[in-house]
């Protein structure tokens, strides 16, 4: 088989992969429960019919395009059966939207209204730096979900099972803010690539360091737990 066949090929698996995760994304959803227009071993067997035609010897490319287009038209004919709140909620996710603005707009009026910072400092004696190494891990993770969001719907393979971790979103981001302040300013870690720089001179943590930190380490959770299990012993 030729280079050119061979990519083609992995160009059409790869669109079979794909339509087949809309389809298993949206059974999981309850697409096939709230309409019954089209059903699923409907559109599974146009998808097996396209693999079947990619397999032979020699693929047979406009037999697997034709398959892949009517299981893909009958897929739209069934989210299009739904009702539009269906949609909004399965499809497009919209409460997650919803919640996520939400979750900025109250981090914005927690700062602006009720100056929550000086409220922490002034009644439980926590550093203002460390409100706002939160709210910045907040504010990341909020990015977070925005992204994931956006990728998951622009893909059509958002979940609704991944309902707990947009919930978990703010806690999650807030503890890892949280995290990253306590060790840069125990000086334990080092952001900057310069190795004779550090994040503390004279004692004094630098705020813009720790702010652009938390809100990477709520965004990147990854990343912060990394920096988190470089304070176990032996680590370098």
């Amino acid at each position: 088989m030729s280079v050119d066949k061979n990519k083609k090929v992995e160009e059409y698996s790869r669109k079979i992969k794909r339509l087949d995760t809309w389809i298993s994304t949206s059974a999981e959803n309850g697409l096939f429960k709230v309409q019954t227009e089209v059903t699923m071993p409907k559109i599974a067997e146009k998808l097996r019919n396209a693999t079947k035609h990619i397999e032979s010897d020699p693929p047979n490319f406009p037999e697997c395009d034709y398959e892949l287009n009517t299981a893909a038209s009958l897929y739209f004919d069934a989210i299009h059966e739904t009702k539009l709140s269906w949609r909004l909620r399965n499809v497009y996710a919209v409460h997650h939207f919803i919640y996520l603005v939400f979750l900025l707009m109250l981090v914005f009026v927690f700062y602006n209204n009720f100056h929550i910072d000086s409220v922490l400092q002034n009644n439980f004696a926590i550093p203002k730096l460390a409100v706002d190494a939160a709210a910045w891990g907040v504010v990341g993770a909020v990015l977070r979900g925005f992204w994931g969001l956006w990728n998951s719907v622009n893909d059509r393979s958002y979940r609704n099972a991944w309902f707990i971790w947009f919930i978990s979103l703010p806690f999650i981001g807030g503890i890892l803010g949280t995290l990253v302040y306590l060790v840069i300013t125990a000086g334990l870690i080092i952001i900057s690539t310069d190795p004779e720089a550090n994040n503390i001179t004279n004692g004094v943590v630098n705020p813009t360091v720790v702010i652009v930190s938390s809100a990477f380490a709520g965004f990147n959770w990854e990343w912060a737990i990394k920096q988190v299990e470089r304070l176990k012993v032996g680590n370098p």
